[in-house]
């Protein structure tokens, strides 16, 4: 029952492994015990695959299965597509579909993109996160969901890109407009059938338009 090392294999395939560290003291039986990687191994953006040796004091070793661990210290990037900034909606519903870019640089897999509305330094709302076919590169929507529309009012919106390793980011934000309301309009001048002498023939309208919402 007593344990001599721990040594920490890394770069592991069928070509060899290269010894990373031992662990050769306090080496716990039957409990969790850590081995860190040397310097100048580290994982910054870049995959390994490592396993731990383990060898008593009678020189019996055996080795664990292999695992990879991934690094990935790059922040993703996040282009916003459309709507432009100030569109205005007209859509009774209020709902408005949003689109965004993002990219992740290392290893290009994206965990999910997430859409926030109400954004201001105090806070901001989150809507909905798109958490399956995010694609690498590609364009993806997200819309508003029910009770969040833009219903004769604006909101300010972004969305927030993360990658697997929880490095996340977010794009600048923009503004959407709705507005459902119907304005209205007054004629003033000249009144119904009314007559005009000017030789010219030239008539001036007058008339009051009026929009209720903005």
């Amino acid at each position: 029952g007593q344990l001599n090392n721990l040594t920490l294999f890394v770069n592991q395939s069928g070509a060899g492994r290269l010894a990373n560290v031992s662990n050769g003291s306090a080496i716990l039986n039957n409990s969790v015990n850590s081995v860190t990687l040397a310097s100048g191994e580290g994982l910054a953006n870049r995959s390994v695959s490592w396993l731990v040796e383990a060898c008593d004091v009678a020189g019996n070793c055996a080795n664990s299965s292999a695992r990879v661990v991934h690094g990935d210290t790059a922040l993703p990037s996040v282009t916003l597509n459309a709507p432009a900034n100030g569109f205005w909606s007209g859509n009774a519903s209020g709902l408005v579909t949003f689109y965004v870019t993002p990219s992740e640089q290392v290893f290009g897999i994206l965990r999910n993109v997430s859409l926030f509305i109400n954004v201001s330094s105090a806070g901001r709302v989150f809507n909905e996160s798109n958490e399956s076919a995010v694609s690498n590169g590609s364009v993806a929507s997200i819309s508003l969901n029910a009770g969040m529309g833009v219903v004769n009012g604006s909101r300010s919106w972004l969305f927030e890109a993360c990658d697997e390793a929880s490095n996340c980011v977010n794009s600048s934000a923009r503004v959407v407009h709705g507005d459902t309301a119907v304005p209205s309009v007054s004629l003033n001048a000249p009144g119904d059938n009314a007559f005009n002498g000017n030789v010219s023939g030239l008539v001036t309208f007058y008339a009051t338009p009026s929009e209720q919402v903005f």
